[in-house]
């Protein structure tokens, strides 16, 4: 199927697992006729050799954002650690900026209502972003909508 498709000189393919079944002289054709023709590719593998030979840009989608990388499978790995180590970072200041906020307003000040008020809109704000931020990957509740029917063609 796959080379009926390829005799069609396709500009774009959808993959899923496209080395699964091939041995590695068809696996090695494979890489060298992507790279020749320059086709766009929508795979999902867990051939990390085949992307690492295969792929120049790679776009992820995690916790329904789409981050894109320029380079190969190396340097998406490279970047992701860096990406993920700013946001656990970034998590961590907002949990404290959370739980400073959270004590304030237990301490529930009497005296000065404008303060009061705008550190409990604060407090609201920094909650909303701190559960949006949260890791939500093993969530049940954490689902992807697309708004795609399913057809077999």
């Amino acid at each position: 199927m796959l080379a009926k498709v390829l005799a069609g000189n396709p500009s774009m393919l959808v993959l899923d697992e496209p080395t699964n079944h091939l041995d590695l002289d068809m696996i090695e054709w494979l890489e060298r006729y992507l790279k020749k023709h320059h086709i766009t590719l929508f795979m999902v593998t867990h051939d990390r050799y085949f992307l690492e030979r295969v792929c120049t840009d790679i776009w992820e989608l995690e916790r329904g954002k789409i981050h894109q990388y320029t380079g190969n499978y190396s340097y998406f790995l490279e970047k992701k650690a860096i990406r993920e180590e700013n946001e656990k970072i970034e998590m961590h200041k907002l949990h404290q900026l959370f739980k400073k906020e959270l004590a304030w307003i237990r301490r529930a000040p009497q005296g000065r209502q404008t303060k009061a008020t705008f550190r409990e809109k604060r407090f609201s704000d920094i909650e909303e972003k701190f559960d949006t931020k949260r890791d939500v990957r093993f969530s049940e509740s954490a689902k992807l909508e697309l708004g795609v029917e399913e057809r077999r063609l």
